[in-house]
């Protein structure tokens, strides 16, 4: 992989700039090898062998470009905007799986497409810091997985080029220090709230798989909540931590019954809340955490191969102490 880059800030006055960049990349995927696989029977003894030779070659060159508008209207608030290209380049996991329940597409591309987003945050200050964006993602031949049945009506997982998808939203972050902002003479305590919420709309607008165009994009849950409280008083401190998530699918067909080997099917909607503390002598440090605390049972991917765990579930409450 060579690649050559070039970009500039123009500052029109004191508050606008525009960053243009370009790009130029030269990828080379080169194999040469075989793969294959060995039977035996019950009892260990060999009774088949596979063996598949491969000699490939995919080279390939392009050029992406964008552009980065900054306007800051006032010393600590910025607003700002970016439009670019977007690529990813097919790796050797995606052209290679060992997997007797997934199959691989030969004909499998590199993905294309184009990022925007707008939004407005804060410069660094000591009592709050925020950043609001709304996104918008344009993936053509998205790469992903979808569930077929092969001629012994197995279902199996097809890795390739599902269509395009699209995938927007808004993403914020915030945080405020909320007993420094009325006292800020006290440096003693400190109580920070601080959130993280992204609202998701993902669609497959195109593809030329049966059953796929109008479906959401696979793992991609529509509401991404992380919040909590950290509180701290001289070298003592502690935070509390709510993670929320919606449920999401595990494959482009947006099948929702993972049948007998559960390889594919809905990911269920899970909460997690985690405890941590910490203090700070003058050599040592103590830190102590529990995560999970509720015990949620939950989990967030589900097995790629069967005979196997189709839910690979969480390993429920834990803590540590060091």
């Amino acid at each position: 992989n060579v690649s050559l880059f070039a970009e500039n800030i123009f500052y029109l006055n004191d508050k606008l700039s525009v960053t243009p960049g370009i790009r130029y990349e030269y990828i080379s995927t080169k194999a040469d090898g075989y793969y294959g696989s060995i039977m035996r029977d019950l009892a260990g003894n060999v009774i088949n062998i596979t063996r598949t030779d491969e000699v490939r070659v995919n080279n390939r060159q392009f050029v992406l470009a964008g552009i980065g508008i900054s306007f800051k209207p006032f010393e600590q608030t910025e607003m700002y905007g970016n439009i670019s290209q977007n690529y990813r380049s097919i790796t050797f996991s995606d052209m290679r799986i060992s997997n007797p329940s997934s199959v691989i597409d030969p004909d499998m591309k590199d993905e294309k497409g184009y990022s925007i987003d707008l939004g407005i945050r804060s410069h660094q200050t000591s009592f709050y810091n925020y950043d609001v964006s709304l996104f918008y993602l344009n993936y053509n031949n998205r790469i992903g997985e979808i569930q077929f049945y092969d001629e012994s009506n197995r279902i199996l997982r097809l890795r390739t080029n599902v269509g395009q998808a699209v995938i927007m939203g808004i993403e914020s972050y915030a945080e405020a220090d909320f007993f420094r902002l009325f006292k800020p003479e006290n440096q003693d305590i400190s109580t920070v709230l601080f959130g993280n919420l992204a609202l998701i709309k993902s669609e497959y607008r195109e593809s030329k798989m049966v059953g796929v165009k109008g479906n959401e994009v696979e793992f991609v849950p529509k509401v991404n909540l992380k919040t909590g409280l950290k509180v701290g008083y001289k070298k003592l401190k502690g935070s509390f931590q709510f993670t929320y998530l919606t449920d999401q699918f595990s494959d482009a067909t947006n099948a929702r019954d993972g049948g007998i080997s559960s390889v594919i099917g809905l990911i269920p909607a899970y909460k997690i809340m985690d405890l941590s503390f910490s203090y700070d002598f003058k050599k040592i440090k103590l830190e102590t955490s529990i995560n999970n605390v509720a015990n949620e049972m939950y989990f967030t991917r589900r097995a790629t191969g069967y005979p196997g765990p189709g839910i690979l579930p969480s390993d429920g409450r834990s803590f540590y102490f060091t």
